[in-house]
């Protein structure tokens, strides 16, 4: 499937964009050339056929030179794409490439890792570089261990930093809850109880499409993620009667369940989260601001044709209701049903954890009843 005997691609167009079909080597490519210009287009084909002649030409004992970019795209492609935060990954891949700094993958050795390290971990706390690490201890074994790329064998968890002991953020009460639901737009507000009542992550809330739910039998169908399945798993979670009412009133004009107040599939929530427990206050003095504050500059001209500009500060609207991510939500589930005495194994099987270890993290909420238990009777 050449445009010529001799030439071993064909160049097509989608739009104004031309795509190349190459087969070279037994390598077979389909890939948009992200270009209008035919030339450029024809360029990139043979830079396609370079690459893939240069692997060929230094395999040594079965393993093949790449280049980072080339293992990071591979790793996007087959895994991260079936994560359920894969922009999150890809917003990551594009970052360590850039703090890597190196150009094959093999380049990528103890002091590479070493250095990268000693110059992120200023900027960004200690759980967060290991995060960045743990991806990267994925890539290199995944290459090396199903793709034969040529890599150094690097001992990533000697690189990871201290990290504080975890404090799981949970709310106290359901009077707290329904603070944060009241205070929410209408079509906000199905999403948090979805969360509440389920322990489901935010990522598969808002992708929720009716087919997944099962009001006969009382169910809802997500994907988890799963190391040893492409995709993730089956998880079925209970839909309790409450939730189920509350869903069975939503409007079904769209595959998914969830929708802004547009009627749009939901994307982003952060500013409408946000906006439950923060309000933009006046700063009079300028001076009484500090590095902590999160501020808004608006421009406007005042009566005499002189532009000013204000200054607003974010502040809570309740002093009693705290600001608390999303995810807060899911670990409340997780944090009331060990205060109830469930055990567990169960709250594994709620929640979708593949380890009983993420689990655990949440039984400290037993504590304060064993303690109680114990003063009972002494």
């Amino acid at each position: 499937m050449a445009k010529k005997h001799s030439d071993p691609y064909r160049l097509y167009q989608r739009g104004e964009i031309w795509h190349v079909y190459l087969t070279y080597q037994g390598t077979q490519l389909r890939r948009s050339t992200g270009t209008t210009s035919r030339r450029e287009a024809e360029e990139f084909a043979l830079q396609k056929i370079a690459e893939i002649k240069r692997q060929a030409e230094i395999r040594h004992g079965g393993l093949i030179d790449v280049t980072v970019n080339e293992t990071f795209g591979r790793y996007y492609n087959e895994k991260a794409v079936y994560q359920t935060r894969s922009t999150q990954t890809l917003n990551r891949l594009s970052r360590l490439k850039e703090w890597l700094n190196v150009i094959y993958l093999h380049e990528i050795n103890e002091p590479v890792v070493s250095q990268m390290v000693a110059n992120i971990r200023q900027k960004m706390k200690n759980a967060t570089v290991n995060r960045y690490l743990a991806l990267l201890s994925v890539i290199l074994n995944t290459a090396a261990d199903e793709w034969h790329y040529n890599c150094q064998h690097i001992k990533i968890s000697k690189f990871k930093l201290k990290e504080p002991a975890e404090n799981i953020k949970f709310l106290p009460d359901w009077p707290t809850a329904q603070k944060i639901i009241d205070r929410a737009p209408a079509h906000f507000k199905p999403i948090i109880q979805t969360a509440l009542y389920t322990g489901m992550r935010l990522g598969n809330i808002i992708g929720l499409k009716w087919q997944q739910i099962d009001f006969t039998n009382n169910f809802i169908l997500i994907k988890v993620k799963c190391k040893n399945t492409d995709g993730g798993k089956n998880h079925h979670i209970p839909l309790l009667p409450q939730l189920k009412q509350i869903l069975l009133e939503l409007p079904k004009t769209s595959d998914y369940v969830f929708l802004s107040s547009k009627g749009a599939p939901i994307k982003f929530i952060q500013t409408t989260w946000i906006d439950i427990f923060y309000r933009w206050q006046l700063a009079k003095d300028p001076k009484e601001l500090t590095p902590q504050d999160v501020i808004l500059h608006k421009t406007y001209t005042n009566k005499y044709g002189e532009t000013k500009i204000s200054i607003y500060k974010r502040v809570l609207k309740d002093p009693e209701l705290p600001y608390v991510n999303f995810h807060t939500l899911r670990h409340t589930t997780a944090t009331w049903l060990a205060r109830a005495g469930v055990n567990a194994k169960t709250i594994k099987e709620i929640l979708g954890h593949q380890d009983i270890r993420t689990t655990n993290k949440y039984m400290h909420a037993a504590d304060s009843d064993k303690r109680a238990a114990l003063a009972s009777i002494f």
